[in-house]
């Protein structure tokens, strides 16, 4: 399916490189039936040759060969010659941002373009959009794929006006898919912290489409535990795509009891806690 709406894109040319999930083995799903009879405007870039796109513009593939690897992905693509118009490189691999990559995942330097003389360098493997110096970028996933992906959902419109000239860069939103994320904090009485937050959620539109992850947290009773352990099975039937509650509540009573251990054993903080409850009363 994914080869025929590929095929369905033309004249548009679509340039695709192996990459980690898919790399470029004797078992690699570029060998696939699909692949071979794809329409002519799909081409599968398993080798690091240029490729030419137009007379001023060449493509400088980088396909990846194995799952894991401590070198990096970019090294194949030749120097600039004094004849190259613009250099595209396309890699697969992780970017070296400190604390964020791991030496064995086809590391790439935060300064491979300058390093293989490109205009610019269009990298996968992030799922959510990331930009370095401008003319290195992840666009993110056209579909998000977690909760903690960020500006994904999107492409990268990418223009270049010549060799040399800085790129610029528009992000335009293809996902149709709407990830929630929220965060609520319930308090007494949680009978109408719940309709509030119900009547909220009712209000969502595209639910079919949409993937809700729900973080509650507050102090409550315990007794009130009941009808906030209700709210997923209330949420099921609405008809959302994906809806989790997460419950991250304390309960009063514990506290309390907490408290009062703690009062016992040191008269200072006996004092600071009876000062406490006398605010919280006048409040």
């Amino acid at each position: 399916r994914a080869v025929r709406i590929f095929s369905d894109a033309a004249p548009m040319p679509v340039y695709i490189i192996p990459g980690n999930h898919d790399p470029l083995t004797p078992m690699s799903v570029y060998r696939h039936d699909a692949f071979r009879t794809a329409g002519e405007n799909v081409a599968v870039l398993k080798t690091p040759d240029p490729v030419p796109v137009t007379d001023e513009c060449a493509l400088y593939p980088c396909p990846v060969l194995e799952k894991r690897s401590i070198y990096d992905p970019t090294a194949v693509i030749p120097p600039r010659a004094g004849t190259d118009g613009i250099r595209i490189g396309l890699a697969h691999g992780a970017l070296m941002i400190p604390d964020k990559y791991q030496p064995d995942d086809h590391p790439i330097p935060l300064d491979a373009a300058a390093q293989r003389g490109l205009d610019y360098l269009a990298l996968g493997h992030h799922h959510s959009r990331y930009v370095e110096g401008n003319r290195i970028a992840y666009p993110g996933t056209p579909e998000q794929t977690a909760f903690d992906d960020t500006d994904a959902g999107c492409v990268l419109l990418v223009t270049i006006d010549g060799p040399g000239v800085a790129p610029e860069l528009e992000s335009l939103e293809v996902g149709t898919l709407r990830w929630l994320m929220w965060d609520r904090q319930l308090t007494e009485p949680v009978a109408e912290a719940l309709d509030a937050l119900r009547a909220e959620i009712d209000a969502l539109e595209a639910r079919d489409r949409t993937l809700l992850r729900l973080r509650l947290t507050g102090t409550l009773h315990a007794d009130s535990m009941t009808q906030v352990e209700q709210l997923e099975a209330w949420l099921n039937p609405l008809g959302f795509l994906r809806a989790e509650v997460r419950v991250d509540i304390g309960l009063i009573e514990k506290l309390a009891g907490k408290l009062k251990a703690l009062a016992e054993s040191d008269e200072v903080i006996a004092g600071a806690i009876a000062d406490l409850q006398r605010l919280a009363d006048l409040d």
